[in-house]
């Protein structure tokens, strides 16, 4: 096979994933508390929307953290659809893996 038409099909192959489909599932965060019930507070508010969240327990230096994450999704145009109607209802968030 030349060299140029390898190189078309590796042009080519973007084209058909189109960003829509991510390679590994990502997650948004809603927020980082530094106590469970805020964590719990703003899943419940998130379980109102119709949006499920789980919290997560992480150290960092000596801090524990309570982190609000949705997803896993594996689609960019969900991920972005639920990130708008977050910041519409004034929750703003972050992309995490």
């Amino acid at each position: 096979v030349p060299d140029g038409r390898r190189d078309e099909a590796k042009k080519d192959e973007p084209k058909k994933d189109d960003g829509k489909e991510s390679k590994t599932p990502l997650f948004l965060q809603a927020g980082s508390f530094s106590t469970a019930q805020d964590a719990d507070n703003q899943k419940a508010k998130l379980a109102f929307m119709g949006i499920e969240a789980v919290v997560q327990q992480v150290m960092i230096q000596d801090k524990t953290l309570y982190r609000v994450r949705v997803g896993p999704y594996t689609r960019i145009d969900e991920l972005n659809k639920v990130r708008a109607d977050l910041a519409k209802s004034g929750i703003d968030v972050q992309l995490a893996k």
